[in-house]
């Protein structure tokens, strides 16, 4: 166990604030594939339609190098959790976007957040795991990194021709509370 988490000695408290860290980055990858496949059918401006989409991995890629950098200056947990505060706002106001433009500054604000949910996450797992754990919480890790988007897909389509797509791009934003609710004090 790290020194910088000494309240995590607790068997089922770990157990909980891994679960929450991978509630959070399915709910962070599944997002990126449900937007994709629900824009086709919500798009009034086409000309701005792809941009929906590809704000979104961009800045996940950007800002990983920024908030690797930030776990080395600040508390990890901090980060993080500021990180699915990001990662919900970007949500609602990509969620209550009136126009194309709103959308992409939204898409892209869930997109940095969705970086330091991503780069906390590894981070957390390796400072919080007993060495005995690590590997198999990694393999789950990224077996998450790839299940979700597939799932995305799946839960995209099934609501695409449906008026409650909202809810369910807004779902991400609701999980992601009780995600973080979750984090031990």
């Amino acid at each position: 166990m790290s020194a910088q988490l000494p309240s995590l000695q607790d068997n089922h408290r770990l157990q909980v604030v891994v679960a929450a860290l991978f509630l959070a980055l399915f709910l962070a990858n599944i997002d990126q594939t449900i937007v994709g496949t629900v824009a086709r059918t919500l798009a009034t401006d086409n000309r701005y339609i792809d941009l929906w989409t590809v704000t979104f991995v961009p800045m996940i890629g950007v800002f990983q190098i920024l908030y690797s950098h930030l776990h080395s200056l600040f508390s990890i947990k901090i980060v993080y959790l500021l990180a699915i505060y990001l990662f919900e706002l970007g949500s609602v106001v990509y969620t209550t976007a009136p126009n194309s433009m709103t959308m992409m500054f939204g898409r892209a604000i869930a997109g940095a957040g969705a970086a330091g949910i991503c780069t906390g996450g590894f981070e957390l797992i390796g400072k919080i795991i007993p060495l005995d754990y690590f590997l198999s919480c990694i393999g789950i890790m990224l077996a998450i990194l790839s299940f979700a988007p597939a799932v995305g897909i799946f839960i995209g389509s099934a609501f695409t021709d449906r008026s409650i797509w909202q809810c369910l791009i807004l779902c991400p934003y609701l999980y992601g509370r009780a995600s973080a609710s979750l984090k031990p004090a």
